[in-house]
């Protein structure tokens, strides 16, 4: 299952780029599909990066784990695993990319990719397609509130 998205967000790539990056472990400040996030110091921290993970507890997912696979600062870029989904979940990756636009605008693009168990992923893929739609959407609507107007989205504050 492969999801993605793309947003345009009116700010640097430096700026987004330290929200998502830089303070990776700090997605739950801001994110309302996230209620609870932590760095996970334990990991191995790639090159240029601050973390080399984080533990996220997620309402209807539980306590994942997230892990860097590949990080380039250079390029904005970085894929993540994430441990922990439903025992239907074979792997999931998650690519995060910013690209600038000029002085104050750039793009925000992911890119998620679930391997499901045959037969029972199957049958959970349109539920699960749905809630993870909507968690990742609501995501990157909520990171270029919070990197444009540095206040939360009131969708995190409810």
């Amino acid at each position: 299952m492969k999801l993605s998205r793309e947003i345009i967000v009116n700010a640097s790539a430096d700026a987004v780029w330290k929200v998502l990056a830089h303070e990776f472990g700090s997605v739950g400040e801001w994110a309302s599909g996230v209620a609870h996030s932590v760095a996970n110091h334990a990991l191995a921290i790639p090159e240029g990066a601050t973390v080399g993970g984080r533990v996220c507890q997620v309402p209807g997912f539980g306590e994942l784990n997230e892990s860097f696979t590949a990080y380039d600062e250079q390029g904005k870029t970085y894929t993540f695993e994430a441990k922990g989904l439903p025992f239907i979940v074979r792997a999931a990756h998650n690519t995060w990319r910013v690209q600038p636009l000029g002085n104050d605008k750039c793009r925000v693009s992911f890119a998620a990719e679930m391997q499901l168990m045959p037969v029972v992923g199957l049958l959970a893929a349109v539920p699960m397609r749905v809630q993870l739609g909507t968690l990742l959407k609501n995501a990157v609507e909520e990171l270029k509130y919070y990197v444009e107007t540095g206040s939360i989205h009131p969708r995190k504050l409810q």
